[in-house]
C-alpha cells in the first residue's frame, strides 16, 4: 500500500497531484501494454496490420481484392493470388512488398516504411508460425483450418467444479503456459474495501469493517459477500452504473426526467429482485408502457427522441455486444463479420416507432406499415434496410411494390393508433422481431452482460474494450468468456449468482502487489487491478470516510452539488485509459464542497463529523489513528504517525486547519481514490 512518508507536507499540492498523475499514468500504461492472447497472428500481426494496412486493404477499401482483416482473408489473397508462401518469407509477396526500396512499397510513401522490428514480426510469421501442410503449391490454395502451428487451446475444468473453481482453473491455464506467478491473496483488510466498493459502490464504516475483521469464521468472505448482494445498497448501486453504461451520464434535467419516468425504480426493481437479464432486454425492446412489473422500462428508446439510429446504436451493445456505429457508411474496417447491413438492419427494426405521451407516462407507439428504407456505401451502391442482425437472424418482410401505396387499417393491429390512451400496437412487429433475435440463438447476449460484469468486478473485461466484441478484439481468455455465458445462460441469466461466482475466485480475491519485480500484463489478471473510483462511488466513499453517511444530510442541496461537480471531473465507467488530471488534483485541493466534508459540523445538533471527532481529541497520535482507520481503514505506520503527528503539533494554534489539511492529504492520495 502507499505509504504517506513521501510526501513533503510543505508541498501539498504538487506532491499530492504528481502522484495521482504517476500513479495513474502507470496504471493506465500498463493496461496498454497488455496484448491479446492466442495465436501469433492475433498477438502481433493482426495489430500491424491494423496500423498499417487496413486503410486500403480492409472493411471500407480493398485494393488488389487483397482483404488483410482476418487470417483466412489474408491468406486467400487477392488478384495477385496468394501472399504468403509458408515457411519461405523472402519470396512472399507480402514481405516483399513491406521491404525498404519495394516497387510498389507497401504502405506507399518512404515515410510510411515499417520499423525492423516489424519486418521482423512478419518474416517470423511466415518463417516459423505457418503450417507448411495446410498449403498446395499446386493450387496455390491454403486449408485455413490447419493453417496455424501455435494455438492456445486450454482443456476444460473437470466436471462437477464450483463457479468460482472453474474461473480459477481457466485462469490458471494461462498461468502456466506462460509461466506467471500470481500474486497472493489479498489480506482482509483490503479485501473488504474491494468488495464493498464492487458491490454496494462505497468504502465500508469503520464499524462494518471492524465487524468483518473480527469475523473468525473460514468462510467469513463468503458470509459477507452473500450480505452485500442482498444490502439494501446493492440494487442503488448496480442501478447507477447500469443508468450510465445504458443512457450515459446525463444533466441534472434529464436525470430529473428518468426519475419521473420510472426508469431509475425499474432498473432498481431489476437488481433487487434479482430479475433474468434476458427479460430485461426483451422488456427495453418492446418498449410496452402501463405494466406494473416494467413500468419505466420504455424510457430507453423514449430518451432518444425518435431518433432511430440513436436506438439501434443503444441496443447493440445490450444484446449483441459490441458498438457498431462506424458500421454505418461500410462494412467494419477491421472486423468482416460486422457489415452495414446490420447497422442498417437495427435501424430498421426501430424506424416504425414514435415516442407518444399516454395517462400511464412515456410511451413507444409503432406502426404496421411503412420504414422502408435504403442506405448506401461508399461506393454510393443503394440496398435496401432488411431485418439483419449480429447473429446471423435474417426476417423477410415483403415489400410494397413500386409505386404501391400501403393501406393502414385497424385488421394489421392489436391496438390500433386510432385508440389514444395506450401506444400502437402492430401484429406484425418489427421491435418484436428483434426482440426475438435477441433472445433466441443469441450467444453474444449472455457474452455481452458477463464481459461487463467481469469488467466491473475485475477491472478488464475479458473482451477488451467492453463494448468491442468482434474478431478485432478477441477475448483474453475465450474458454472462460464461453463458460460463464453457458453457465449465465443456464442459471435463466441469474445476475446474483454470476456475480458472487466471480467475487469467490481467487482470481477476484488476489492482491495488488505482483509476486514478482515486474506486473505481469492486465490481461493475465495474475494481480488485482487497480480501478479508480468513477464519480459516483468516490462521493459516497467521502461522506463515509468523514463519518457523514449514512445521514440526513445526504440528499442535502449541498452534497448533491459536490456529487454532480464530481461527475464533470473523475471518470467514467470502463475508461480505456485513465489518467488523472491537473484539473482534478486541483478541484480535491481547492473546491470549496470538498473543503466543507473536512471541517468540523456547523450544526451543532448534527451527529459529530470525523473533523469534529478529532477536534475533540487531544492526543495527536489518537488522531492520526483515527483518521487512517476511518479514511484508509488501516492503522498507520510508525513513521506516518510520526510525520503527521509532528504536523499536528506544529499547528496547535490552528487545531481546525490542522485536521483539515491532515485529511485532505489523505482523500487526495491513490491510496484513498484507487479501488485496489
Amino acid at each position: 500500500m502507499p505509504s504517506f512518508c513521501q510526501f513533503d507536507f510543505c508541498r501539498f499540492s504538487l506532491s499530492l497531484g504528481l502522484s495521482l498523475i504517476v500513479l495513474s499514468s502507470a496504471y493506465a500504461e500498463e493496461s496498454r501494454a497488455s496484448k491479446p492472447d492466442g495465436m501469433f497472428w492475433d498477438a502481433h500481426i493482426r495489430p500491424l496490420f491494423k496500423t498499417h494496412c487496413l486503410k486500403c486493404h480492409g472493411g471500407v477499401k480493398q485494393k488488389g481484392g487483397l482483404d488483410l482483416r482476418t487470417l483466412g482473408s489474408t491468406l486467400k489473397g487477392g488478384e495477385s493470388g496468394p501472399p504468403i508462401l509458408p515457411g519461405n518469407p523472402e519470396d512472399s509477396l507480402i514481405y516483399k512488398v513491406l521491404l525498404p526500396g519495394a516497387d510498389p512499397h507497401m504502405p506507399p510513401g518512404d515515410e510510411k516504411q515499417l520499423l525492423e522490428t516489424d519486418l521482423s514480426l512478419v518474416k517470423n510469421w511466415i518463417g516459423a508460425h505457418m503450417n507448411t501442410k495446410a498449403f498446395d503449391p499446386k493450387s496455390r490454395t491454403w486449408n485455413e483450418s490447419t493453417s496455424i502451428v501455435e494455438q492456445l487451446i486450454a482443456p476444460l475444468p473437470p466436471a462437477g467444479l464450483s463457479g468460482p473453481r472453474v474461473i480459477d482453473e481457466l485462469i490458471r491455464d494461462v498461468w502456466i503456459k506462460k509461466n506467471i506467478s500470481p500474486a497472493r491473496k489479498s489480506p482482509d483488510q483490503l479485501f473488504v474495501r474491494r468488495i464493498y466498493l464492487d458491490l454496494i459502490g462505497r468504502i465500508p464504516t469503520s464499524e462494518e469493517r471492524t465487524l468483518f475483521l473480527l469475523d473468525n469464521r473460514i468462510r467469513k468472505r463468503e458470509v459477507l459477500i452473500d450480505s452485500l448482494l442482498s444490502h439494501p445498497e446493492f440494487a442503488p448501486h448496480m442501478r447507477e452504473m447500469f443508468d450510465i453504461l445504458l443512457l450515459g451520464r446525463a444533466d441534472k434535467g434529464k436525470q430529473q426526467r428518468r426519475e419521473n419516468s420510472n426508469w431509475h425504480s425499474y432498473l432498481e426493481a431489476v437488481f433487487r429482485e434479482n430479475r433474468p437479464w434476458n427479460e430485461f432486454v426483451r422488456e427495453i425492446i418492446l418498449a410496452q408502457s402501463g405494466e406494473d412489473n416494467n413500468r419505466g422500462a420504455t424510457w430507453f428508446l423514449y430518451e432518444k427522441n425518435n431518433d432511430h439510429q440513436k436506438m439501434a446504436e443503444s441496443i447493440a451493445p445490450v444484446a449483441f455486444g459490441v458498438d457498431v456505429q462506424c458500421a454505418q457508411c461500410h462494412d467494419h474496417p477491421s472486423a468482416p463479420e460486422i457489415k452495414q447491413a446490420h447497422y442498417w438492419g437495427l435501424v430498421a427494426a426501430f424506424n416504425r416507432s414514435k415516442n407518444v405521451d399516454t395517462k400511464n407516462g412515456p410511451g413507444l407507439s409503432e406502426s404496421a406499415i411503412g420504414g422502408f428504407i435504403s442506405y448506401k456505401n461508399l461506393a454510393k451502391v443503394s440496398a435496401p434496410a432488411e431485418l439483419i442482425f449480429l447473429n446471423g437472424i435474417s426476417v423477410a418482410e415483403k415489400n410494397p411494390a413500386k409505386g404501391e401505396k400501403e393501406k393502414d387499417d385497424p385488421s394489421k393491429y392489436f391496438i390500433p393508433p386510432s385508440q389514444k390512451t395506450v401506444p400502437s400496437k402492430p401484429k406484425f412487429s418489427r421491435r418484436k422481431t428483434l426482440a426475438s433475435a435477441a433472445l433466441t440463438d443469441n450467444p453474444r447476449l449472455a457474452k455481452a452482460f458477463v464481459n461487463r460484469i467481469w469488467a466491473m468486478l475485475i477491472g478488464r473485461g475479458l473482451v477488451h474494450p467492453v463494448e468491442e466484441m468482434s474478431s478485432e478484439y478477441p477475448p483474453s481468455h475465450p474458454e472462460l468468456l464461453n463458460w460463464l455465458a453457458l453457465d449465465f445462460e443456464n442459471s435463466g441469466y441469474d445476475i446474483k449468482q454470476l456475480i458472487r461466482h466471480i467475487v469467490l475466485s481467487n482470481v477476484y480475491q488476489l492482491d495488488s502487489i505482483p509476486s514478482g519485480p515486474n506486473r505481469p500484463a492486465s490481461n493475465t489478471f495474475a494481480t488485482a487491478l487497480e480501478k479508480p473510483l468513477h464519480a459516483e462511488v468516490l462521493y459516497r466513499s467521502l461522506l463515509v470516510a468523514t463519518k457523514q453517511w449514512p445521514s440526513k444530510e445526504n440528499r442535502s442541496p449541498e452534497t448533491q452539488s459536490l456529487r454532480e461537480t464530481l461527475l464533470t471531473r473523475f471518470p467514467d465507467l470502463f475508461p480505456r485509459q485513465y489518467n488523472a488530471s491537473i484539473q482534478q488534483a486541483m478541484f480535491l485541493t481547492n473546491n470549496a464542497k470538498v473543503r466543507d466534508l473536512l471541517q468540523p459540523n456547523r450544526n451543532s445538533s448534527s451527529e459529530l463529523n470525523l473533523s469534529s471527532i478529532l477536534l475533540n481529541m487531544s492526543a495527536s497520535a489518537e488522531k492520526v489513528s483515527i483518521a487512517f482507520d476511518n479514511v484508509f481503514g488501516r492503522s498507520p505506520s510508525k513513521k506516518e504517525v510520526a510525520l503527521f503527528k509532528a504536523y499536528l503539533d506544529k499547528r496547535r494554534d490552528r487545531p481546525s486547519q490542522g485536521i483539515e489539511q491532515m485529511l485532505w492529504a489523505m482523500i487526495c492520495s491513490p491510496e484513498f481514490l484507487i479501488n485496489h
